[in-house]
């Protein structure tokens, strides 16, 4: 859009904000007509009336090329399995590609596998895609689990760990479980024989019963046995990929897009409860790994914690060969860092992953860290590399298939009008020519939400001027510097850590085979195994490594594809705001806030429904501002008595502190350990888990605010 039709454009939104929503049809057509117009002659050129002539509206709702091409767009156009894929859009994304663009990106695809055996390369046709992401969907599910099973008989009685005057199994047993330990409820059937009243078990293979009448969360599902029989036996996926990735929002019941989805971050979960109730204390060093992520606040993990003690401080570097590590070559010291999960919508989307884009989205191995594959073999590195590298692809594949759930009109019907107004604004208003910016460091790109987060609506994603081909469609791909988007940094100094990232470039992770000194563990003397587990010992780089592209993009964070971005609240890369509307207006954050809570007998747990949980109008979790001089005698919430405005309190002082200091300081988190009060609450002043950030949309005003988060809505 040229500077005279944003001009056109904005200035119909002016007269918009000056009425009532009703004139909301009146600026869409007046942003219409500004479509027709063109830069110096006023006469509208062939590529902008095709352009006028393409939707604002509509989304690809996730799901990466291979899925869209081997379904449809409309995921019912299904290709033949002999049909041969496409380019991947994501290995688009090389240097160049956004030069001179609305969008840009610096987030560069590197391929990890080139030189491992063919069988590690990525599917050629649907049918081997499909084979992948149908195996992948089974792991997650069904079979990446503890490999211990739980018998319905011991389930159906963990009531009897919750306390309260509870005498027998509730009514709402399925219900209070979730609240308990933020398992979820899947938007799917997944069955179990419950206890009857007179002491019983169901059986889950008698006529009509097909399971069972019981509810499990996403974290359990019924084994079946070679003939295709309920056994009454529960696997669990907890501690694994449904700890982080199995989220819900809403009620099942409430809307056709509520409940538990796969993909959806999972912002209720609450460890501590878990590991204390007894789960996985007897799955060693996975429950001591938990134990390590598990003391914060509810909904937050370290996921970074657990990895380096598991892949470089207990385990050989190189082989995976469990205490095959001199002590002391790697210590980990770096301050833990609290994290809200990451989306698996955004997968097919990215070319790069995680928080900061540290890594090629390409590093499969990294995907399937927690999946050890058998119990018996988590000791074998040999059998777990085996593992990792024949199921990661299947585990990715099947993250770039999920589509993202629709947005619950039939509870909140869009707006189309203003969803339209939002399109124009998310991809085409500079925030930068505002002069509430004009002291901010300017990112790449046209200054657009866009120009970080990728263009969606059609009209944008067809516009040479946005992007070098409509296959970049939904691609976010920007790692935004430090200096501009100014969020807490303790994540990205945490992966950016030259301790760290030196460690990880010479591992196995980082795929070193057929570099340079490469040698296979398997032909390594014991004594040179545990010399090369260093630093300084001439170990091969692997072909995907942190830090490879730079220092321009080493610190920062990476702007997320925005497909389902309202299943995803809290918002930030540490979930310190509740909702879109904050986001976008930092005046509105809260020190201290706490989502709204659900009790059912004596379990509590954040609710999570629509009709009292979410909100609508803001876009993510309704909650309360928490006062710390409500709590005048707790060390750890109360306000500094010194500088009670800004200050932490005193006991947030001492943990910061330590956690500023010994990574492992954070296992120590008293007020989430022993208090459950306090894990419902989200602190800012405590370390990691700071609001600041993403203050440029404050230029925005309070419409162009309704009209942005109404568009997302479409995503």
């Amino acid at each position: 859009m040229t500077n005279l039709k944003l001009f056109l454009a904005m200035t119909a939104l002016l007269v918009f904000s000056a009425c009532d929503g009703g004139r909301v049809g009146e600026f869409q057509g007046r942003a219409d007509a500004s479509n027709d117009v063109a830069a110096g002659d006023n006469v509208a050129t062939e590529t902008e009336v095709r352009l006028e002539n393409l939707p604002l509206l509509g989304a690809v709702h996730g799901r990466g090329t291979r899925e869209i091409f081997c379904e449809g767009r409309d995921g019912n156009s299904p290709q033949p399995d002999s049909a041969v894929l496409p380019q991947d859009a994501r290995e688009m994304i090389q240097p160049g590609i956004s030069d001179g663009k609305a969008v840009h990106f610096n987030g560069w695809w590197e391929d990890c596998t080139s030189k491992l055996p063919e069988t590690e390369h990525a599917p050629k046709t649907c049918g081997a895609f499909r084979a992948l992401r149908d195996e992948g969907k089974s792991l997650i599910t069904t079979a990446v689990t503890t490999g211990i099973a739980t018998s319905a008989e011991d389930y159906n009685d963990v009531w009897k760990k919750w306390g309260g005057d509870l005498s027998e199994r509730p009514e709402e047993f399925d219900a209070m479980y979730t609240l308990r330990y933020g398992s979820n409820s899947p938007n799917y059937r997944n069955p179990y024989p419950i206890r009857k009243p007179d002491g019983t078990m169901e059986d889950p293979n008698a006529p009509g019963m097909d399971g069972g009448s019981g509810q499990l969360p996403m974290s359990m599902y019924q084994q079946k046995d070679e003939d295709g029989k309920w056994t009454s036996q529960l696997g669990g996926t907890e501690g694994l990929c449904s700890t982080c990735h199995a989220g819900q929002v809403g009620l099942p019941g409430e809307s056709k897009s509520a409940g538990g989805w796969w993909g959806i971050p999972n912002a209720n979960n609450d460890l501590v409860t878990l590991v204390r109730d007894g789960f996985l204390s007897a799955v060693p060093p996975l429950g001591i790994s938990l134990g390590t992520v598990a003391s914060g606040p509810r909904g937050l993990s370290d996921a970074g914690t657990p990895f380096e003690l598991l892949a470089f401080m207990l385990f050989d570097w190189h082989s995976l060969d469990i205490l095959q590590s001199v002590p002391g070559n790697y210590l980990g010291l770096h301050a833990r860092a609290w994290q809200d999960t990451p989306s698996w919508f955004h997968q097919g989307h990215h070319a790069r992953k995680f928080k900061t884009g540290e890594l090629s989205v390409d590093a499969h191995r990294i995907t399937s860290a927690a999946a050890f594959g058998p119990i018996g073999e988590i000791y074998d590195g040999a059998k777990r590399r085996a593992y990792m590298d024949r199921y990661s692809k299947s585990i990715a594949a099947y993250h770039e298939s999920l589509r993202s759930p629709d947005y619950p009109e039939d509870i909140d019907p869009i707006d189309t009008k203003l969803a339209e107004a939002g399109a124009i604004l998310f991809h085409a208003k500079n925030l930068w020519d505002s002069p509430g910016n004009a002291d901010r460091a300017k990112p790449e790109g046209n200054g657009s939400c866009a120009g970080c987060h990728g263009a969606y609506s059609p009209r944008y994603v067809n516009d040479p001027a946005y992007l070098a081909t409509p296959e970049l469609e939904g691609m976010a791909s920007y790692i935004v510097p430090m200096k501009v988007i100014a969020s807490e940094e303790l994540r990205y100094e945490c992966t950016s850590s030259d301790e760290f990232t030196d460690a990880y470039n010479a591992s196995w992770w980082s795929y070193p085979e057929g570099q340079p000194g490469y040698v296979d563990p398997a032909e390594k003397p014991l004594v040179q195994e545990l010399l090369d587990n260093n630093v300084l010992a001439p170990n091969a780089q692997g072909a995907c490594r942190l830090g490879s592209l730079g220092e321009e993009t080493r610190y920062g964070y990476l702007a997320p594809a925005l497909h389902g971005v309202w299943t995803s609240a809290p918002y930030m890369h540490n979930g310190s705001v509740p909702t879109v509307g904050q986001l976008l207006d930092s005046s509105k954050r809260h020190t201290i806030w706490q989502r709204k809570l659900q009790t059912i007998g004596p379990v509590t747990g954040f609710d999570q429904s629509f009709a009292t949980g979410y909100d609508f109008e803001n876009m993510g979790w309704k909650h309360d501002e928490i006062l710390c001089e409500s709590y005048a005698l707790d060390p750890f919430v109360s306000c500094n008595p010194i500088d009670p405005e800004e200050g932490s309190s005193l006991g947030l002082l001492l943990q910061n502190l330590l956690q500023g200091e010994v990574m492992w300081a954070g296992v120590l988190h008293p007020q989430y350990t022993v208090n459950p009060e306090l894990r419902f609450m989200y602190d800012t002043r405590n370390s990691s888990q700071g609001n600041q950030g993403h203050e440029f949309t404050d230029v925005l005003n309070d419409t162009e605010r309704r009209a942005i988060i109404e568009y997302l809505k479409t995503l």
